[in-house]
């Protein structure tokens, strides 16, 4: 009886393994719909617009070569490839959102950047592993990022009185601002070592996948609106 237990606990743990990794392909394939659309509408769009593609097309890319390792068990070797996805994040939104915001400071700007790369280095290669998750990297970058994203939503609903829930910028920046301020909640506890449930990561690791698929589709109707946004500029 009890060996029977044990082998239908190992089987629903297998199972719900199973699912969560469905789940998770299901959310990773995802990310291909904002860059594919961002692919076909590139022509068409304002030049202002198109970084944002090339945005896309890297997250599309990183969110495949995950999932690819995750099923074939690479655990360390995904690990190392998303700790430098998260390095190069970073320094694409950065100054995509100089980019947008059309404001910058040369000095101020390479100075956080070197700062940043050097904080992922200490992180990534000094003090941990590149084959693991490491944390204190992600916390300082989504804090940065979300500074930056309040910034500028800031500046667009200052420029944009009306239809701003049609602006491009305004959509991708307030789901960034929502994903980092959560990225920053999610890593806090395993930068300090603390000590999480398996339930409150289970419904952290729900909230994450949740909250990527949701941007996926805010980022799709932002590729959207920056067609649509051309048509109108374009027909004065």
């Amino acid at each position: 009886m009890t060996s029977n237990l044990s082998t239908l606990k190992i089987n629903l743990e297998y199972f719900f393994t199973l699912i969560w990794k469905i789940i998770s392909l299901i959310v990773g394939i995802s990310s291909w719909v904002p860059a594919i659309a961002g692919i076909y509408s590139y022509k068409s769009i304002n030049q202002k617009y198109k970084p944002f593609v090339y945005l896309l097309i890297i997250y599309a890319g990183f969110e495949t070569t995950g999932q690819i390792l995750i099923w074939l068990k690479k655990g360390q070797l995904n690990s190392a490839v998303m700790n430098l996805f998260v390095l190069i994040d970073f320094l694409f939104l950065y100054l995509l959102f100089n980019y947008w915001r059309e404001k910058s400071n040369n000095f101020t700007d390479l100075f956080i950047c070197i700062s940043l790369i050097i904080i992922w280095i200490i992180d990534n290669i000094l003090i941990h592993k590149i084959f693991y998750t490491n944390s204190s990297f992600r916390i300082v970058y989504s804090i940065i990022l979300v500074i930056k994203s309040i910034d500028v939503i800031n500046n667009q609903i200052s420029k944009l009185n009306f239809q701003i829930t049609k602006d491009p910028i305004f959509i991708a920046s307030i789901f960034l601002l929502v994903q980092f301020a959560f990225k920053t909640i999610y890593e806090t506890p395993f930068a300090f070592s603390l000590q999480v449930s398996d339930k409150i990561y289970l419904y952290s690791f729900i909230i994450h996948l949740a909250i990527n698929f949701i941007g996926y589709i805010m980022f799709t109707k932002a590729i959207l609106c920056m067609k649509k946004s051309i048509r109108l500029t374009s027909s004065y």
